[in-house]
């Protein structure tokens, strides 16, 4: 393939000289890796390594319009495309992918009345009617899902099944005009035996004795086949024989459920399992010694006392006092308290003090408080702020350890620590340094960690001088949080707070966390706030009731409410719409008429309609009728498709599978292998080139070095003809027309 295109092999890897970076930019890539002999991608990696500019740079794409789409399929690639001024290639790619079949004026259409005669016919009747080929007819009619109604050849009416097994599989054979193999075939099918001339009825002593004894023996006795006792036992659904399984007696059923399984599987001789799995099919409960057995006097306990006091008593688990207390139906000596309803008064008290101080005195929990202030929407009391540092406690800092002045505040040590680094009070036995003005100008201009390493201070010693004089830290500034703000947080959810505080979600969540205020849980809903949902738009709900949009939809959709016949606006579909469906693609037709995917398909469902496009890709009545006959490479090559499509299409139709057979090497041909070129010995030989390069490797042959032309086998090119100058050197007709195209010398003769 390479030579018959006249393409040399590419060199390898080698340093680009100042003649060849003259060259790239001045034509394609592809051309100049022909000329210099290089690969492809080596001239435009180097090419773009250098930034030159490619010499055709790629066109801005064009897309497609909805005018331009509907022209596909109805007149010839060519002409269309010089019409649209695209490629051809490009028309072509479009229309394969829209699915829209090439233009074809020989092609006949279906018609509607034609489809119907489909099925009411056999195929070659309608063929002759309709002037049809009969594979035309008959493909059509399975592409619309049409049964076929002529039976087929092979097919088993009612009257000839009953026959089978009556006679010898060759006589209905011979009767009926099928194979042997045919009704043999079908009889096993149906599960029956084959007819044998001699067999004799079976009678009722022998009928009795069937599952008593093994097939084999029974066999023995009467005179049969072990098949044939087996076939009629399993006929008469009698199980096989077990000399291992004894049947229960009626004494041993009574014995049941009297005492312990193991007992009694010891006494009858039986497993533990079989012994139980009888009692439990019996329906009866075991028996259990230890088991005990709750008295008058016991279940009059129960109730009236604790479980534990009765448990103790009675000296048993308090589980098994429960369970027995339950079984009963007897409730516990202190049952759960009921929920307690809130009163006026106490409804009056949330939000004029905290839920800490509020809780105790009304005797509910906190958590409770909290969630039934947040249900009615009740801000929360502000929080007191006490000053911790009183006069005599700041004299204490700086006199002694931390750690022992934290004790004695009964704070942390790092409170303390922070607190006194913040004033600037040195540690005891620490003489603090003074200030200078120049180390006060420096705060607050660049990092708390760079301004410590200038001037030989520690990184806290920085910052609590920064904060102690009053200047912000160095970077964006940072917005405090005020007693205004903090008492905001948790009495509406965060995202509330997010507009009304100008800070993020995140930092509200943060501040509410640090500070231990749990979250306000929304508005529960009210019977009275379902009954507005669906009379009016979700919108106007939402404002109503102090709620967003998504989450009267939401609660609306739990509730299985329609939305407000105003919101629900259905787009009507028109009658040329209609018209459209089946006509193309489901995708396509969404797109064109603005509507999703799913109510195109719906809406073509609904009404009945056929997808009636044709498939561009499908195979023509004419290539299905080939599947099968010969093998799928070769029939890929002869249609032009590729090797998985075939078999994609056979697979689909259930068509046979034919396997390639491979043509022997004969010896003239493996002669010469490695003497001409594999392209030109494949177009002679009538393989393909794989091939013939995989023999010749096979073999240990190597292809023939092209011979280098002699001075005066040049001199003859363009003189001589080529024909005649391939007989002389003993080349090629090509390897001389190459040569001399090469050397643009014209033929001999012109």
């Amino acid at each position: 393939m390479r030579q018959s295109r006249r393409l040399a092999m590419p060199t390898g890897p080698r340093r680009w000289t100042a003649r060849e970076i003259r060259l790239l930019g001045t034509m394609t890539d592809r051309d100049v890796a022909m000329r210099l002999r290089r690969r492809r991608d080596a001239v435009r990696t180097q090419r773009i390594a250098l930034g030159i500019p490619a010499f055709k740079p790629r066109p801005k794409f064009k897309f497609w319009s909805l005018k331009e789409i509907r022209l596909l399929g109805t007149m010839p690639d060519e002409e269309l495309a010089a019409r649209l001024k695209r490629p051809v290639n490009a028309v072509k790619g479009a229309r394969f992918f829209h699915k829209i079949p090439a233009f074809n004026p020989k092609t006949r259409r279906w018609t509607p009345e034609e489809e119907k005669i489909l099925g009411t016919l056999p195929d070659e009747e309608v063929a002759r009617k309709l002037a049809r080929g009969v594979s035309g007819v008959k493909a059509r009619r399975m592409q619309l899902g049409i049964a076929n109604p002529v039976l087929p050849a092979h097919y088993w009416q009612p009257e000839e099944e009953k026959l089978l097994g009556t006679a010898p599989d060759a006589e209905i054979a011979q009767q009926l005009n099928r194979t042997v193999l045919g009704v043999a075939t079908r009889r096993r099918e149906l599960g029956r035996l084959a007819f044998k001339a001699g067999a004799k009825p079976w009678s009722q002593g022998e009928l009795r004795l069937l599952g008593t004894e093994s097939d084999r023996v029974l066999a023995r006795r009467f005179g049969r086949s072990i098949s044939s006792v087996a076939a009629e036992r399993r006929k008469r659904g009698i199980p096989r024989p077990n000399p291992k399984v004894r049947p229960y007696t009626a004494e041993e059923d009574r014995l049941m459920g009297t005492m312990p399984d193991a007992e009694l599987a010891q006494k009858l001789g039986r497993t533990f399992i079989a012994v139980q799995a009888r009692r439990a099919k019996l329906g009866r409960p075991p028996v259990n010694p230890e088991r005990r057995v709750w008295t008058v006097q016991e279940d009059a306990l129960l109730g009236k006392f604790a479980d534990r006091e009765v448990a103790a008593r009675l000296k048993i688990d308090p589980r098994a006092v429960a369970a027995h207390r339950r079984k009963l139906g007897i409730a516990p000596l202190k049952p759960h308290a009921p929920t307690r309803r809130w009163t006026p008064e106490e409804e009056k008290l949330l939000g004029t003090m905290t839920d800490e101080q509020l809780a105790p005195r009304i005797k509910r929990t906190v958590n409770a408080v909290r969630n039934y202030r947040c249900e009615l929407g009740i801000a929360a009391a502000p929080r007191p702020h006490h000053n911790a540092w009183k006069p005599e406690q700041l004299k204490l800092l700086g006199t002694a350890p931390d750690e022992q002045i934290a004790r004695k505040m009964g704070l942390s040590a790092g409170t303390v620590s922070k607190h006194r680094a913040a004033l600037g009070i040195p540690k005891p036995g620490q003489k603090a340094l003074p200030w200078k003005r120049e180390e006060d100008a420096l705060l607050g201009t660049m990092p708390d960690a760079e301004v410590a390493k200038r001037i030989g201070r520690s990184l806290g010693a920085v910052m609590a001088r920064r904060r102690q004089i009053g200047i912000a830290r160095f970077g964006p500034p940072f917005r405090p949080w005020t007693r205004e703000e903090d008492e905001l947080l948790g009495t509406v959810p965060d995202k509330k707070l997010v507009r009304r505080l100008k800070r993020s979600y995140e930092a509200i969540a943060a501040r509410r966390q640090k500070l231990g205020i749990p979250p306000c849980r929304p508005k529960l809903w009210r019977p009275e706030d379902d009954k507005i949902l669906g009379s009016r738009p979700d919108a106007q709900v939402a404002l109503l009731l102090g709620r967003t949009k998504v989450a009267v939809r939401q609660r609306r959709w739990d509730l299985g409410i329609p939305a407000w016949a105003g919101e629900r606006r259905a787009r009507l579909w028109n009658q040329t719409e209609i018209e459209m469906l089946g006509t193309r693609p489901d995708d396509q037709i969404a797109r064109m008429l603005g509507r999703s995917v799913n109510s195109v398909k719906l809406k073509r469902q609904k009404l009945g309609v056929a997808q009636r496009f044709v498939d561009p890709d499908a195979l023509t009545p004419q290539e299905i009728e080939l599947l099968g006959t010969i093998p799928d490479d070769e029939l890929a090559v002869k249609l032009g498709r590729t090797r998985k499509a075939i078999a994609y299409w056979r697979t689909k139709l259930n068509k046979p599978y034919l396997a390639s057979k491979s043509r022997p090497w004969t010896d003239a041909e493996i002669q010469l292998l490695g003497k001409h070129p594999d392209a030109e010995l494949a177009k002679r030989f009538g393989r393909t080139e794989r091939a013939v390069w995989s023999k010749r490797v096979k073999l240990g042959l190597r292809q023939r070095v092209v011979r280098k032309w002699a001075p005066h086998e040049v001199e003859m090119l363009g003189r001589v003809p080529d024909a005649e100058i391939a007989r002389l050197t003993g080349r090629t007709l090509i390897s001389v027309e190459g040569k001399r195209r090469l050397l643009k010398l014209p033929p001999a003769g012109t």
